[in-house]
């Protein structure tokens, strides 16, 4: 890539997301783990069609950079709307760099959702400043909104059969169900299966990138395997901040500022 003078790509890398797994709260874990794995698996596939910049792990020819006067500082995703910008200034495309880099997944749920409210806030930001009559527009809506809306009724109704499940076991639900709720109710709670092996792949398959620094001694902190499945039962809220964000841009109260995430020390 440094040899060619002419055409060269932006090159975006993987980011596994997951360094710091053992000092992560339940839901940060599991987004940390599925974040590695889209990064593993989708990166390739979304610059066929997204010129998506990750910010982390990038690398930019600084002739690209001086065509198109630099990063954005005011964008909330700078990363991404650089990618986009540069393709459409300069037809200049992403391409995936088989090279990972490691970093860290906000510890605390508050932190987590703050982080990926800014990136589905700055992905709708990028999305409003293209046509809709432009084919990258309609890429970034179906990879972007359309997709965290698919992800959210997904976990919804795991949620909906997760409480079905339970009301039937409480016998709390009317005597016409509750006839029918003995060949049903194990088959609803069987639901939660894919989420939980899923859980436990991308477990073994990023534990090389972890900081086995920060595990805890303590034989709670040994006990990974019990945090990951009680973490995947509540899946449903990992795409949260993602639908949230479309709510708040549709009601005109989206976040405007860049705010750095808190991490947590190595």
């Amino acid at each position: 890539y440094a040899r060619e003078k002419e055409e060269m790509p932006i090159l975006q890398g993987p980011l596994f997301q997951v360094r710091n797994f053992y000092l992560l709260g339940l839901l940060s874990r599991l987004g940390g783990l599925y974040k590695a794995l889209s990064h593993d698996w989708v990166l390739p596939v979304i610059f066929k069609s997204i010129p998506f910049a990750g910010g982390t792990n990038l690398f930019v020819r600084r002739s690209i950079l001086t065509a198109i006067n630099g990063f954005n500082p005011l964008s909330l995703t700078e990363d991404l709307e650089l990618g986009v910008r540069a393709y459409l200034q300069t037809n200049t495309r992403v391409d995936f760099l088989p090279v990972i880099s490691t970093e860290q997944t906000p510890p605390r749920w508050s932190q987590y959702f703050n982080q990926r409210l800014r990136w589905a806030s700055g992905h709708l930001e990028v999305m409003r400043s293209l046509s809709p009559k432009t084919s990258l527009y309609w890429q970034l809506l179906i990879q972007g909104p359309l997709e965290w809306l698919v992800y959210q009724f997904t976990g919804l109704v795991v949620l909906i059969m997760n409480g079905w499940f339970l009301l039937i076991k409480l016998h709390m639900l009317p005597a016409i169900q509750t006839t029918v709720s003995p060949y049903i109710s194990y088959a609803l709670a069987l639901l939660n299966i894919p989420y939980i092996l899923f859980s436990f792949y991308c477990l073994h398959r990023y534990a090389y990138t972890f900081d086995n620094n920060l595990r805890s001694d303590s034989l709670f902190g040994r006990l990974d395997w019990i945090k990951l499945i009680v973490s995947a039962l509540f899946v449903f809220l990992l795409p949260l901040p993602y639908t949230y964000a479309i709510w708040l841009r549709i009601i005109g109260k989206a976040p405007t500022r860049w705010v750095k995430t808190i991490r947590t020390a190595e």
